[in-house]
């Protein structure tokens, strides 16, 4: 039997309509007697495909957050103010009359300059269609009501309420975080508080984001699995988490979605935005997850799991190389996300760097499982093609064109020639020195992960250090320590204070992968310490 539920609709883009006048009390309980309002079932066919154990960690609430503060606006409206953007809900309690309805609009900033007038309201347009309000009705108890939404989340810093009686105190409207239930490893303690603050933006970020797959996003109309984000922010998840079950869970959503020919898309749940075959940037994830399994955590049973899908998907990437060479490889976004200028370095740049990593990582891990055959032939098309990528993107003095990804992909691939590998590095190191007179990191996403360890392999971690804490725009910093909008989490934009609606996250890890570098530095550097 089925009946009329007060959850009317709900929606993790639109949110919830709760109505609490059509609560049938004690109907999940074994001795509740069903009256007319009851209807017979329909039998339908049951979903297809074959059933398994859930591998991924339950979702979980963590403590709830009180409003730092609670601003009045005219026509009875509230905006709560609680500090923090993060995945969550509100929890609201309140007493009114029956049929009283009360909405919850969430957001991640207040109105500012560009985007309208500084009056105290909430910024919108950076959600796109997704409405992110739940909607309560009373039923009138004369005890008071609580209420939190069952199907539905948000991304949010602020909530605005409208509807309330009387005024809105603070210990009324609650905010909960929610995440994956995955082991949280403690931040490292270092004498820099940019370091730190980084650090738990980096957490902050990534926990947001662990909702049944890694998301791209916790607020607007997306909030899916994007291969790219999770191939640069896998390492340092990692080292940050128990991601052990979700990985695995993920490889395997990987496979399920990996085409006849072995392509990947750019996106895992695939159904819609992105295409197939995957930027080849973008369905790194495959090896680079299976690769950080066995890496962090000694996991050869996921290289197994995985080795004749990851054989399929280089044998079909490999026909994205045509016969004009790497230089002309296939792409679709590239070093993405790149404040510009310069001009970011050519898409085939970042694929060809990403086809070749992947297979290096593949012939480590063909090592550990004994497949020495494999090990053999994967290696020798590593060198082969190391050499095709210096000899298609040298342009005499530098790769592709001077820009910082230039220098930091090959460098990190250590492909360089030993006759070009001196000037490559003194030109890399007068670059960073040169950009507008800050070090600051000029790159994309990729770029990003890459070149604070290429310093690092060149000994020069002071200039890695300088770019991690660099607070002019485009930095971390900037993100941290702007006076529009300092951010509790990261950006999606270097410059998302000022860019504009559209694509412009406020709570997104793709730029999140410089966790990776501060947790994979020596530890007796002169300018930490480690507590």
């Amino acid at each position: 039997f089925s009946a009329s539920s007060p959850i009317i609709r709900s929606s993790i883009y639109i949110g919830e309509v709760y109505d609490a006048r059509m609560e049938k009390a004690g109907w999940n309980q074994v001795d509740y007697t069903l009256d007319s309002s009851w209807k017979t079932t329909t039998v339908v066919a049951g979903p297809v495909g074959v059933m398994s154990l859930q591998l991924i960690p339950s979702i979980e609430q963590d403590p709830p957050n009180l409003p730092i503060d609670i601003q009045t606006l005219p026509n009875n409206t509230f905006i709560a103010d609680f500090g923090k953007n993060l995945a969550g809900y509100c929890r609201l309690t309140v007493k009114g009359k029956r049929g009283q309805v009360i909405t919850l609009r969430h957001a991640e900033v207040k109105l500012h300059p560009p985007y309208g007038p500084r009056n105290g309201s909430l910024y919108y347009a950076n959600l796109r269609s997704a409405v992110a309000t739940d909607t309560y009705i009373l039923r009138g108890d004369p005890q008071g009501e609580v209420y939190e939404p069952y199907f539905t989340y948000h991304g949010f810093r602020y909530a605005e309420v409208k509807g309330y009686t009387g005024q809105l105190q603070k210990k009324n409207l609650l905010q909960i975080p929610i995440h994956a239930s995955v082991s949280i490893v403690p931040l490292i303690n270092t004498s820099n508080l940019i370091i730190n603050d980084l650090q738990s933006r980096v957490q902050d970020s990534h926990l947001s984001n662990f909702i049944s797959v890694v998301t791209g996003c916790s607020q607007r109309d997306e909030r899916i699995g994007w291969m790219g984000d999770a191939s640069l922010s896998s390492d340092i998840m990692a080292l940050g988490f128990d991601m052990h079950a979700f990985f695995a869970n993920m490889l395997r959503n990987i496979r399920d979605d990996q085409g006849e020919d072995g392509s990947i898309p750019d996106v895992v749940p695939y159904y819609r935005y992105g295409g197939r075959p995957a930027d080849p940037s973008w369905s790194a994830a495959f090896p680079q997850v299976t690769y950080v399994l066995y890496k962090y955590y000694g996991d050869l049973r996921a290289v197994r799991d995985n080795y004749a899908a990851l054989k399929r998907y280089f044998a079909e990437l490999q026909t994205q190389v045509p016969q004009s060479g790497l230089s002309h490889m296939a792409g679709r976004y590239g070093d993405w996300c790149m404040l510009t200028p310069p001009s970011p370095v050519p898409i085939s740049f970042t694929s060809a760097f990403s086809y070749i990593l992947n297979l290096e990582q593949f012939v480590e891990m063909a090592h550990a499982v004994g497949e020495s055959q494999d090990e053999e032939t994967y290696a020798n098309l590593v060198a082969k093609l190391k050499q095709e990528y210096h000899d298609s993107f040298w342009n005499e003095t530098h790769y592709s064109r001077p820009q910082l990804t230039s220098y930091a992909l090959p460098l990190y691939l250590d492909l360089t020639p030993l006759e070009q590998k001196e000037m490559v590095e003194v030109d890399f190191l007068n670059l960073l020195d040169s950009s507008d007179g800050c070090s600051c990191p000029r790159t994309g996403i990729i770029g990003a992960k890459y070149m604070p360890m290429s310093l690092s392999m060149l000994g020069r971690t002071d200039i890695a250090l300088q770019v991690a804490e660099q607070i002019q725009l485009p930095s971390w910093g900037h993100m941290m320590y702007n006076t529009e909008e300092p951010a509790t989490a990261l950006w999606e934009l270097w410059n998302g204070d000022i860019e504009g609606s559209g694509m412009n996250s406020r709570n997104h890890h793709m730029f999140s992968s410089i966790g990776w570098w501060i947790r994979s530095v020596d530890g007796n550097s002169t300018f930490f310490w480690f507590s």
